[in-house]
């Protein structure tokens, strides 16, 4: 193939628009937003697990319910 056969080829392709860039940029910014959901989303379950053990600490001291881990272990079986 010639030089001029090959620039003729070249000539025929299109080119990259202003849309393809957009798409690229709207692509980049929902996977931002996607991993900071993400991110959002893991803060808040363990947040929620926190607020959970900070509330049956506090239920249990307040029932005075103070076991060692050998009582809450017979606790367990006996109910399993």
């Amino acid at each position: 193939m010639k030089i001029k056969q090959l620039q003729s080829i070249l000539d025929q392709q299109p080119s990259v628009s202003g849309n393809t860039y957009f798409i690229f940029i709207v692509w980049g910014i929902s996977w931002l937003f996607a991993l900071v959901f993400l991110l959002l989303g893991i803060g808040l379950l363990l947040e929620s697990l926190l607020h959970y053990k900070i509330f049956l600490d506090t239920v249990a001291q307040k029932l005075h319910l103070v076991l060692t881990d050998e009582q809450r272990w017979n606790i367990s079986t006996s109910l399993g």
